[in-house]
């Protein structure tokens, strides 16, 4: 990275800095009417409620939000997805309870941040989303986390840089589950590249029928299919071959090939896919 780039970067954090402080002073309003944070457990809920609450008698987090935690569902692990449509369900009942009908027009910050971090283990006890960076807060402040820096997004000032300095147009977010619903969203923030697409829960022949080529593709291939033998694998290859045809789309299995994927069928899969490519 050049001095000048430095710089700019420097710039931006900067800005997002004194945007933050203006919240905390009630000069600026904040963009959010709620921040809900998934949970995997009630125990790891309970974690997140701590450190929110920390934050709030510390006065590092704006007034005007509410601030809700949601477990899965039962204690059961339910996905990214399912976690973030029962959050929503949450925020509904929560609000109802409270006797307020903002829900309809309401700016809500959903962080699903449940999960065991075991690629990091010294996230292991609140999470990814508590996990310190390498920077402060604020001068003299605490160390700021992934959670401080996502109450003042900036992605769309983040994409529209990366394009006017870098020539970059393509910008990939790691995305599971269903995500029917977040599609449109990301777009208007300049994120235009999914990945990976869970053929469990998203079809990715819908999203480019919908979508068309300003959104592109990675993932999509049903690894079940590669359990299943030889003729399922034809028939998934068959499936999203005129997707492949079709450009802007990789097809790969979403995050890992199972374990009781035999390595014949693997090794069929491969030649099999490099017909279409």
């Amino acid at each position: 990275m050049t001095r000048q780039e430095q710089r700019k970067l420097r710039e931006i954090i900067a800005e997002n800095r004194a945007y933050y402080r203006r919240q905390l002073q009630g000069t600026e309003p904040c963009r959010w009417d709620c921040c809900v944070l998934t949970a995997s457990t009630t125990r790891q809920a309970r974690g997140y409620e701590l450190e929110i609450a920390h934050r709030q008698r510390a006065g590092w987090l704006p007034p005007e939000p509410r601030y809700l935690v949601v477990p899965d569902l039962g204690g059961r692990r339910i996905g990214s997805a399912g976690a973030a449509c029962y959050a929503l369900r949450r925020v509904m009942q929560h609000w109802a309870e409270q006797g307020t009908s903002l829900w309809e027009e309401a700016r809500i910050l959903l962080i699903n941040s449940g999960g065991d971090s075991k690629r990091m283990p010294h996230c292991s006890v609140f999470g990814k989303v508590f996990a310190n960076l390498p920077f402060r807060l604020f001068h003299g402040g605490p160390q700021s986390t992934v959670f401080d820096e996502l109450m003042v997004p900036k992605y769309r000032r983040i994409t529209e840089y990366l394009k006017k300095r870098f020539g970059i147009t393509v910008n990939v977010l790691d995305c599971d589950g269903q995500i029917y619903e977040l599609v449109p969203g990301w777009l208007a923030c300049g994120i235009n590249c999914m990945f990976p697409i869970e053929s469990a829960h998203t079809d990715p022949l819908y999203l480019r029928e919908k979508y068309g080529h300003q959104l592109l593709l990675i993932g999509g291939v049903d690894k079940k299919a590669l359990i299943c033998g030889k003729d399922a694998i034809d028939r998934e290859i068959e499936r999203l071959a005129p997707l492949v045809e079709d450009g802007g789309y990789i097809p790969t299995v979403d995050h890992r090939v199972p374990p009781d994927v035999s390595f014949e069928n693997y090794c069929y899969y491969l030649e099999k896919k490099k017909e279409i490519l």
